[in-house]
């Protein structure tokens, strides 16, 4: 059956494959941001009630009228638009809002052919038509599935290790079993008696938080869908309280910490301006955490504070530019802190781990090992070494690597064509949590006289011709971001 797709001026609204474009390229928003364009745009040129808007965009949820203003802000500065002088979108004062440009509908047909994603025909005015005899090739690159998929494992068991190691996890090979597949995990972590897995759940959509019973398999959601973005998770030693970092979406600035029952409830912030991810001490005390303000001489800077309250804010360390602080870990006494400091702009291996120590301040270089980004760290429970997330440049592939106690020797745990993000051990080191990603970037090729005839050509981040008819590409196809060419 026919589905409009709505063109004013530069732009296009497909509300069915959710894309809006300007000139032919996308235009990032939030999901509620694109509906409340959708509902605008379908009742172009007349008053939509605020009850209305907020009716059809978050149906019986409740929420604040402030949500819906917000969504407006967010919408205008997508489309460059000005509150004083609307061009696109107008205020009525108490009442609602009126999409004020002229509107066109064009016809997309849904039914698919062959497997194939619908193309939509293209309106009379727009019409694009090849000439006789010749079906020339529309070229895309990651734009037809530009999605990337978390996949959560649950590591019960690790690869044995020549370093040696009384911990469960590392003492026979690994048995990996996926948690999560439907793509949508960013952040995921263990609690420290192993019997929860907490997790965020959605990409670009809405993201919630859930907790998953692990011997039960049941999933419980602790935070309800929001346009909030997660950076980072963790679970108070009991397990009674869930911290994390977060961010709303389409805002700039930093993010905030909140702690908040893994019940469920209202999250109560506990530190503000903080940024990526954050660890709890081995008593649950203490909170450390990152701040970067991207100043000369201090580009980031690593604190500690109550966890509790956010109060007794201590820094512990500071970089200056380019240096950056990445991951970090209290050690599993709560004596020192452990991070990850280094910068990977240049692409060469200069990312090190280092070490604070809590009572007298002192720094000290915990490995000479380098490499060209960290992502996440995770003390082996018995202080015998540490677990990472790291590649080795230029290769960007993230494998988990083993530093041992004394950071003299390193060791990778994996050797796949898979990458991984974050770690979490439980208390006793029988369980390993990672995040896995996987990119899904393809280059794809039409037919102009039957845009429907698609097909892959391969993995592929971008794109450019060369003279003699070849397609020059980038891809990590290798485990490298290398040029090729077909």
């Amino acid at each position: 059956m026919p589905s409009p797709i709505y063109l004013f001026e530069d732009y296009r609204l497909d509300p069915v494959e959710k894309v809006l474009l300007r000139d032919g390229k996308p235009i990032a928003v939030t999901p509620k941001v694109f509906d409340t364009l959708v509902v605008l745009v379908e009742n172009a040129g007349r008053l939509v009630e605020k009850g209305q808007l907020m009716e059809q965009i978050w149906g019986d949820r409740f929420v604040e009228e402030g949500n819906l203003a917000f969504n407006i802000k967010m919408l205008r500065r997508a489309l460059g638009d000005n509150a004083t002088q609307p061009h696109y979108i107008e205020t009525l004062p108490r009442r609602g809002y009126r999409f004020i440009t002229p509107v066109s509908e064009a016809v997309t047909e849904i039914a698919s052919r062959n497997g194939h994603s619908p193309i939509e025909s293209a309106p009379a005015e727009k019409a694009v038509s090849a000439s006789p005899g010749r079906s020339p090739l529309f070229l895309l690159a990651a734009v037809a599935l530009v999605t990337f998929g978390m996949l959560v494992s649950g590591f019960w068991y690790a690869k044995s290790s020549e370093l040696g190691s009384g911990v469960p996890v590392m003492a026979a090979p690994f048995d990996s079993q996926k948690l999560s597949t439907d793509g949508k995990v960013l952040a995921a972590v263990v609690s420290r008696d192993g019997r929860y897995v907490v997790y965020t759940n959605g990409i670009q959509d809405e993201q919630s938080v859930w907790l998953r019973h692990v011997d039960s398999s049941n999933n419980v959601q602790i935070l309800e869908p929001s346009e909030h973005f997660y950076y980072g998770l963790a679970l108070s030693p009991d397990s009674d309280l869930l911290y994390f970092t977060r961010r709303t979406k389409m805002v700039t600035g930093h993010a905030d910490i909140y702690r908040v029952s893994i019940f469920g409830g209202t999250p109560v912030k506990v530190i503000s301006e903080a940024q990526g991810l954050i660890s709890i001490s081995p008593d649950g005390s203490k909170v450390s955490f990152v701040r970067c303000y991207y100043l000369e001489s201090e580009n980031c800077s690593l604190w500690t504070a109550d966890a509790i309250d956010g109060r007794n804010e201590r820094k512990w360390v500071s970089s200056p530019r380019p240096l950056r602080i990445g991951d970090h870990e209290f050690t599993p006494d709560g004596k020192s802190l452990t991070f990850a400091i280094g910068q990977s702009e240049n692409q060469a291996n200069e990312f090190g781990l280092a070490e604070v120590n809590l009572e007298t301040g002192v720094q000290r270089e915990f490995t000479s090992q380098r490499f060209g980004n960290i992502k996440s760290l995770e003390w082996l429970p018995d202080h015998s070494g540490l677990l990472m997330t790291a590649s080795k440049a230029p290769n960007q592939t993230f494998h988990i690597w083993r530093i041992s106690e004394n950071g003299d020797a390193a060791e990778p745990l994996t050797r796949d064509g898979e990458s991984y993000a974050s770690l979490s051990l439980d208390r006793e080191g029988k369980m390993l949590v990672t995040t896995q990603i996987r990119q899904n970037f393809q280059l794809r090729s039409y037919e102009m006289n039957d845009p429907a005839a698609m097909r892959v050509l391969t993995d592929a981040t971008s794109l450019a011709f060369a003279n003699d008819g070849k397609i020059i590409f980038s891809s990590p196809r290798s485990g490298n971001h290398e040029i090729w060419s077909i």
